[in-house]
């Protein structure tokens, strides 16, 4: 098997609850590090933060690439949907814990379902460190602005709340992807984002 995943569920292993898993080609990258925390007052531990609804998590990995021995951290997350301070609250202990390891420094690309306009707090404080794909230029972009549908084919789309973060990484094409099935339904609710570095 060429792909492997990184991560586990926000309720704790063998939970079989919601993840955030990050796939790899293990013919291309090892994994260097894992880690998986949690978005609340004790991230070391299975726990719901602030006013969230649910628990939420974090999955970082470090991959090094086989051919040119180049690292990149790759972290994944999925804030809360209904809790403000929760959002903002996880914005600020994402960015203290890429601050706290250096990883700044380092190249890094922070992605997820963040459930927050690019107007709000949480986003701003992201940019404050991290560039927004989507706003970079100089490369090709495709597909909508918007990237959260909630499975409305009449409606346009334009509520964005899915992003990809980068630093110290040359974005080559950033992409929105709004294909159909057969049946002229969505794949999901949400746009899936893709950058190709």
């Amino acid at each position: 098997m060429l792909t492997i995943i990184v991560g586990h569920g926000r309720d704790g292993l063998n939970t079989g609850s919601e993840g955030i898993p990050i796939f790899y080609n293990r013919t291309k990258y090892e994994l260097v590090e894992e880690k998986v925390f949690w978005l609340s007052e004790t991230p070391e531990k299975v726990s719901r933060g602030w006013d969230a609804a649910l628990n939420r998590i974090v999955v970082h990995g470090v991959f090094r690439n086989i051919i040119t021995n180049q690292t990149i951290d790759i972290v994944n997350t999925h804030f809360d949907h209904k809790g403000e301070i929760s959002r903002l609250k996880s914005a600020e202990l994402l960015i203290d814990y890429l601050r706290k390891n250096n990883l700044t420094d380092k190249r890094i690309v922070l992605m997820g379902d963040f459930n927050c306009l690019p107007t709000e707090s949480p986003i701003k404080l992201l940019e404050s460190e991290l560039k927004s794909s989507y706003r970079i230029k100089g490369f090709p972009v495709y597909g909508p602005f918007g990237t959260f549908n909630g499975f409305d084919t009449i409606e346009t789309v334009t509520k964005k709340i899915d992003y990809i973060f980068t630093k110290n990484i040359t974005i080559k094409k950033y992409r929105c992807i709004d294909d159909r099935r057969k049946n002229n339904l969505y794949l999901s609710d949400h746009f899936p984002i893709m950058i190709e570095i």
